[in-house]
């Protein structure tokens, strides 16, 4: 019986000797994307407006970012990746199981990225890009 569990240790030593040795290679640094942040106010016709989101679709990597518009109109994206970008304004969802009604401030054109004709090109660091929609 004590044969029997000394090979049982030893074998258990040995399975997590070999994990260590293939984790070894594990820590190495991630490499990180070049991204910026995008700030900006959005408009309709002249007055700011809030309390909807803004969609930033990014057509290098394909994904898309949703971020809330604060009450005076500001938005604000971080880590965004570099590279050409659309945008949308779309209406704040009233609960998430379903599709929000229109918002009649958001001209129809707007909606969707591509639509709107809203765009930037993301550059490392600071990016600012107020969104001014025409009714």
């Amino acid at each position: 019986m004590l044969l029997r569990l000394t090979s049982k240790r030893s074998s258990i030593a040995w399975i997590l000797s070999l994990a260590m040795i293939a984790c070894a290679g594990c820590g190495e640094e991630v490499v990180k994307e070049p991204s910026g942040s995008l700030t900006g106010q959005v408009f309709s016709g002249s007055q700011a407006i809030g309390k909807c989101r803004v969609k930033l679709y990014n057509q290098l990597t394909y994904k898309s970012l949703m971020t809330n518009v604060e009450e005076d109109g500001t938005y604000e994206f971080e880590e965004v990746p570099t590279g050409d970008c659309v945008l949308a304004v779309t209406t704040e969802p009233w609960y998430e199981a379903s599709e929000p009604p229109p918002d009649p401030r958001i001209p129809k054109k707007y909606r969707d990225v591509k639509s709107s004709g809203l765009s930037i090109t993301i550059e490392e660091g600071e990016n600012n890009l107020d969104l001014k929609m025409i009714k």
